[in-house]
């Protein structure tokens, strides 16, 4: 085996071993096809980036442009380098050029490839390999690497059908088996597959998360809406005891109680309202007004001693007795809530005030 054509370096923008970020461009690429010259330098192959000397595991015949991509045939590459290779203990490829102005540019004004590294191994100790110097203008040059490692394969193919065409399907078993591309190949597709059902697990499990985001928030506004029933029936049951009270103390008449609990109960209680200096929530004060109501009706068959007897009121139930000043307040409180529109504990101050 001779020659084998590779990819090594790609347009674009690249950040190279000394962390310099640069940008080359299709124009650029091909510049660099165009200079290099195997008789001014001829680029090694070698493993890693070394600075001095390093036997070479080939050499770089020609570059190649092919639009954004530049291209090497590598050539008087040795054997054991290629097992290695086929052991797949290379997976990145870098390649180290002279910048433009170094002092030891073979053609200084444009990059020129110095050499191209195998990276992802170390050399093992083989002798008689041609060695080449790298110390001059190591300190010159970028070093720029790519992962070729998912074009492995498609890589040995292509080296071993160019074994097969010069050599035949000996050699070419015997460099690049047919088995091993074969299992390589199904393991990638193994390895696909698996990155794929990786993805579709991972989507599911965000859908089953977001999911039960949507029922958890589904389940917070159920106990939101069951603990504002929960206060709606607290405030109505305390409402309904607080007017029954004022009902036996005679002084809620009983044809209000309804519209009095149905107030407090719609009344809130966490809201504020000044009242002189103090403050109070709406609930509040509506229960204050209402507990400092007069006695309206009083209860019991006989009136107490030095007053006169109460003449009970047709509408009164029996075993009790209307007060007649407090039936006359209740009277014009209607009256006036009649003609007014407002509610009975209006009516009543209004009324009383009017009698102050």
């Amino acid at each position: 085996m001779e020659r084998v054509v590779i990819e090594i370096f790609r347009a674009g923008e690249h950040t190279d071993a000394a962390g310099r970020t640069l940008t080359f461009s299709e124009d650029d690429i091909a510049a660099i096809a165009r200079a290099y010259d195997p008789k001014l330098h001829e680029a090694p192959v070698v493993i890693g980036h070394p600075e001095h000397d390093q036997p070479a595991w080939g050499w770089v015949k020609r570059l190649e442009a092919r639009g954004a991509s530049l291209f090497a045939e590598l050539g008087e590459l040795d054997a054991r380098f290629v097992e290695l290779v086929r052991q797949g203990r290379f997976k990145k490829i870098s390649a180290s050029f002279y910048l433009p102005d170094a002092p030891h540019n073979p053609k200084p004004g444009v990059w020129y490839l110095r050499h191209v590294g195998f990276l992802g191994a170390q050399p093992p100790a083989v002798k008689g390999l041609a060695p080449v110097n790298l110390a001059d203008g190591a300190g010159e040059a970028c070093a720029f690497t790519a992962d070729f490692a998912e074009a492995e394969i498609g890589l040995f193919r292509r080296i071993r059908e160019w074994i097969l065409a010069r050599f035949g399907r000996e050699d070419a078993d015997t460099a690049v088996p047919e088995e091993m591309l074969a299992a390589a190949e199904a393991e990638e597709r193994m390895e696909d597959a698996q990155e794929a059902a990786r993805a579709a697990r991972e989507q599911q499990e965000r859908e089953e998360e977001e999911q039960m985001k949507q029922e958890l928030e589904t389940l917070r506004a159920r106990v939101a809406e069951l603990e504002a029933e929960i206060a709606r029936r607290e405030r109505e049951a305390e409402a309904a005891a607080y007017c029954e009270r004022l009902e036996r103390e005679g002084r809620l008449p009983p044809g209000l109680r309804p519209v009095a609990e149905a107030l407090l109960a719609q009344l809130p209680e966490d809201a504020s309202i000044a009242f002189g200096e103090e403050k109070a929530s709406p609930a509040a004060l509506v229960r204050k007004l209402l507990d400092g109501l007069p006695q309206v009706v009083e209860f019991g068959e006989l009136a107490p001693e030095g007053r006169p007897e109460a003449t009970p009121a047709p509408e009164a139930p029996a075993g009790y007795a209307v007060d007649p000043e407090g039936a006359r307040l209740h009277a014009e409180a209607l009256a006036y809530m009649q003609e007014h529109g407002c509610d009975y504990v209006q009516a009543v101050l209004a009324v009383s005030k009017k009698e102050g």
